[in-house]
């Protein structure tokens, strides 16, 4: 398991947090005329890490640190190594308690939200940090997602869902995710590949060369090193 900060310290000093409402259930009693409804909250934010490198990572995108829009327009607003990483970290859990839902269907939910910031991961080293404003991305959408449930959980617990994405080429990302409860067990797989395309700002600009990372977390090799693999 990852090791990051808990999440009610990660709400509190991350920008990237939210609770929404993702399912509303509507069921009518044709005799009473009546309806009942019932709302689920999905509460997700990015889970700081322990890992320097991730963190350094994670705060080329945070506007709190410095607005990306503000780097982005100056030359040495980033440097060569302000590559952001192919991997988030994210708490995730059903705010309502679901005591009287059957496993199966804890299940149901948290496949539904591992589909949330998915394919996104892929984006990460080509549009923010370094790259930013030096790409636009034009279509992204999934052609395929899978889930490999492990091991027993609860959805209205928190989760750490740590996601990375080991390929992106020929418009085609590559995304995998695993799911831990507080123990530290891995109670879920998921993959999932994706059409992205993108075009350059500047159609002047000679093309990007390859990245190269490293994986769990992931690291950023650079260009010259990229023959020592």
């Amino acid at each position: 398991m990852p090791q990051v900060e808990s999440p009610e310290y990660s709400f509190d000093k991350t920008d990237i947090s939210q609770v929404n409402q993702i399912f509303v259930s509507e069921t009518t009693d044709p005799d009473l005329a009546t309806t009942k409804e019932k709302n689920l909250e999905l509460a997700m934010c990015m889970a700081i890490s322990k890992n320097p490198r991730v963190k350094k990572s994670t705060n080329l995108m945070e506007p709190s640190i410095i607005r990306a829009k503000t780097r982005g327009k100056s030359a040495p607003g980033f440097n060569d190594s302000d590559i952001v990483l192919p991997y988030r970290l994210w708490w995730i859990k059903i705010t309502n308690n679901l005591d009287e839902l059957l496993p199966q269907l804890h299940q149901c939910l948290l496949a539904y939200i591992t589909d949330h910031r998915l394919l996104a991961t892929v984006n990460y080293p080509h549009f923010y940090g370094k790259n930013y404003h030096k790409n636009k991305r034009t279509m992204m959408v999934s052609l395929d997602h899978s889930v490999w449930f492990h091991s027993d959980f609860r959805i209205d617990k928190w989760l750490i869902y740590e996601v990375e994405s080991p390929r992106f080429a020929l418009n085609k990302g590559l995304v995998f995710g695993r799911v831990y409860d507080h123990r530290g067990i891995m109670v879920a797989s998921v993959s999932q590949e994706g059409l992205v395309r993108s075009s350059p700002t500047d159609p002047s600009a000679p093309p990007p060369l390859p990245m190269v990372f490293s994986s769990e977390p992931p690291k950023y090799f650079g260009e010259r090193n990229r023959s020592k693999l």
